[in-house]
């Protein structure tokens, strides 16, 4: 597997990690705000519905977390995570765990895929 930074990128900026081999699997998500990379989104796996959430601007970092938070939401529609994604944490079922930002391959754009092995740190 190769992977390798966009041009001008300092070495561990997560944000513009991207993938090169074409063996990757890649499953789709939506997302909500984006800096740099989604500020949230899920993501559906083997009939697994996932939250990826970064929280809220943390004034004492003057940044956004670089972590994701990682929840096991209840299949919900379309429409209800659109309406609702600040709630979407306390409807979770299950709590997962973390994953750092920069862990996540996403696609060049970071805005339409990641990498699906992210997923095994979540089985």
């Amino acid at each position: 597997m190769v992977r390798r930074l966009a041009a001008g990128v300092r070495q561990g900026e997560f944000a513009n990690r991207v993938q090169e081999d074409s063996a990757l699997t890649q499953t789709k998500f939506v997302y909500s705000e984006f800096y740099d990379a989604p500020l949230a989104f899920v993501a559906w796996h083997a009939g697994v519905q996932y939250l990826f959430w970064s929280g809220f601007f943390d004034d004492e970092l003057d940044d956004y977390p670089l972590d994701y938070k990682v929840y096991r939401l209840p299949n919900l529609s379309d429409t209800e995570i659109e309406s609702s994604w600040t709630t979407l944490p306390d409807r979770a079922e299950a709590t997962m765990g973390s994953i750092a930002m920069r862990s996540v391959v996403f696609d060049p754009t970071r805005r339409e895929w990641i990498d699906s092995a992210v997923f095994a740190n979540f089985e």
